[in-house]
Parts: C-alpha cells; structure tokens; sequence
C-alpha cells in the first residue's frame, strides 16, 4: 500500500524484501529484487546495503556483489551498525575504512558497540574467544555470556554442550544437561552423535595442556 502511494518510498522497498518480496509499483518483486530497487533510489541506504547481504549478495549498478562486499558497503556508509559487524565476522571478515578486521574483530567490535548483543557473544565464542572491554574471554565464558543475557539461546546452550558445560545462573550445567536444554528449545539441535563426542572431549583434553 505505501508503494502503490509512493514508488521511490526507499524504506517501503527494503521491508517488503524483509518481509520476503511481493507487489510494488504494480510488479512483483522477490526479496532481493526489493533490496535493489532501495539501492537504485538511494545508494547510501546503509540499511537496504546490509539487508542485501543477509539475503546473499546480488547485483547493483552493473556490479555483482557477495554478501562481504554489502557488509562492507553498509559499515562504509554506518560504522555504529553492529549487526553489520556481526554479520561481517560470519562471513570471515572484511576491510572497514582501508583496515582489515578478521572475523574475531569484527564480533569485537559489534560487542563494543552493543554489549548486549547476545549473536555477537555466541559468535565470538565460536571463533574462539576474544577481549572485550578490555577483558579476555574465553570460548565457555562467551556462551555464558550470551545465556545470561538471552537463556532462551538455543545455539549458545549447544556450543556450551561443546566446550563440557559449564555454569549459567549460578547453576551447573554438565555437558549432556546443555545438549538436552538446546535440544528443548530448538527441536532441530539433536546432541552429537557418541563418537563426536568423544571426539571433542580428547581435543578438550588435548587444549588445556
């Protein structure tokens, strides 16, 4: 309705790509198409850049862009967007302003700007831990992190599984324990078969010598 009134409404496009594509202007258009068409209206859309990157990359001005590169375009244009640096640490990194930040310092750098971004912390987790505010944190102590401020972090209570358990709210959680409370959460999180188990105890075993 807003497209059919305004056509060049830049931030109607970008939420119906959100909202997955559909009629505007009169067309049909996919979700990316949308991002495209914000981008073609307004090239400093720095949320319609980033909104292009999560859906995967595509074409804008005659340029094939990955996803990495759309990060990048949304951090160029909003460098206090930490859903962006998030997003660019899960593609492995990338270059901000001629710097190049590897995939830990881009989830430092999301969690510097918003310490409460639960993603960021089950994140820098899985990249292997990292300093933020000036502390260290270890792979365990992110996914504690990350369930102290969301406990409903499916994926957070499996990489805990990972790493042997560990305490969350001031209660122990053995390894099995957080396996079973991700798998409550999210159906779709089955705990690992034996074999991977034991496979990860002995590279547990094998780091903290």
């Amino acid at each position: 309705r807003a497209l059919a009134l305004d056509p060049q409404f830049t931030h109607g496009w970008n939420n119906l790509g959100k909202a997955g594509g559909g009629k505007g202007g009169g067309q049909a258009s996919s979700e990316i198409a949308c991002f495209q068409r914000a981008l073609a209206l307004d090239p400093q859309f720095a949320i319609a850049w980033y909104s292009l990157g999560v859906a995967g990359g595509g074409e804008v001005g005659g340029q094939t862009l990955r996803s990495v590169d759309c990060f990048e375009f949304a951090l160029a244009l909003d460098p206090q967007d930490a859903n962006a640096w998030n997003s660019l640490g899960v593609e492995g990194g990338g270059e901000d302003g001629g710097r190049a930040f590897n995939r830990i310092a881009c989830f430092q750098r999301a969690l510097a700007l918003d310490p409460q971004f639960t993603h960021g912390w089950n994140n820098l987790g899985k990249a292997g831990g990292g300093k933020v505010g000036g502390q260290a944190f270890s792979r365990t102590a992110c996914y504690q992190h990350a369930l102290a401020l969301d406990p409903q972090h499916a994926n957070a209570w499996y990489n805990l599984g990972g790493e042997g358990g560990g305490e969350v709210a001031g209660r122990s959680y053995s390894r099995k324990k957080c396996y079973r409370r991700a798998n409550e959460i999210d159906p779709s999180l089955n705990p690992p078969p034996r074999c991977c188990i034991y496979l990860m105890r002995c590279f547990l075993s094998q780091r903290r010598r």
